[in-house]
């Protein structure tokens, strides 16, 4: 397997033993904190944490598409990571990201970052009852002005926003961040809509985190309704496509 170097901040660049050593450490390591389509560990190295996602291996013709046509997964969060700090959001900083090649293609990637004490949203918002209307709130104007300057995160759901109490204050990152779209100057309206989709089931935690983010950005009722029609659209396809899909995947 030859390994390929694409990026190393240069902020870290007494970690090139680390990087050098990826594939390595990172079959070693046991300290998992995710194991699905994709693996994530974290790994302790020279008196720092960081954490590592090693990305699913991709198919024959995905190889020949990350190889020569489209960036990988982990370049694109290394890359999205930098603009998102650009327009003044927090993710856990980039430190790295390899790929490593098979007869000349890209065989399997590797994202590196620091490592973040954040928590997900998902456990105030989702699992508690009642939810934590605070935090709501402040996360319905972190939504907003991720949309107002131009940040579209393709994966938005709950387990992907971590937030840190400062104060009577928030402070939100974003992590899996391969998946987004930037804008020169806001994000359209109707791709908010469906954006806020992703976020959970038509709840009441759901609603109210909709009610204020419509206050904050000054939609009209109209503008509301047309976001509800639109979750509830989303909502449908999602069930419809599960129970198509699920079938074949027993």
């Amino acid at each position: 397997m030859q390994k390929r170097f694409l990026k190393l901040n240069p902020d870290y660049q007494h970690c090139d033993t680390f990087i050098g050593l990826l594939p390595k450490l990172f079959d070693e390591e046991t300290n998992v904190i995710h194991n699905g389509r994709n693996t994530i560990k974290c790994i302790k190295f020279g008196g720092q944490t960081f954490v590592v996602k090693r990305y699913k291996r991709p198919f024959w013709f995905q190889r020949v598409i990350y190889t020569f046509f489209r960036k990988s997964k982990a370049q694109r969060s290394y890359e999205n990571a930098m603009q998102l700090r650009k327009r003044g959001f927090l993710t856990p900083r980039e430190v790295a990201y390899m790929e490593e090649l098979h007869l000349g293609l890209m065989q399997q990637a590797y994202y590196v970052c620091e490592y973040t004490s954040a928590q997900p949203i998902r456990e105030r918002l989702i699992e508690q009852n009642p939810f934590d209307e605070s935090l709501a709130t402040a996360y319905a104007h972190f939504v907003a002005q991720l949309h107002e300057a131009g940040v579209l995160h393709r994966d938005l759901n709950p387990t992907n926003v971590l937030y840190r109490k400062r104060g009577e204050d928030y402070d939100f990152e974003l992590i899996d961040i391969n998946r987004m779209h930037f804008y020169e100057k806001s994000v359209p309206k109707v791709e908010c809509m469906e954006n806020l989709t992703l976020f959970w089931w038509f709840t009441d935690v759901y609603r109210f985190i909709l009610s204020k983010y419509a206050a904050f950005r000054g939609w009209t009722e109209a503008d509301m309704e047309k976001a509800v029609s639109v979750k509830k659209w989303h909502d449908r396809v999602w069930v419809c496509r599960k129970r198509i899909i699920h079938p074949f995947r027993k």
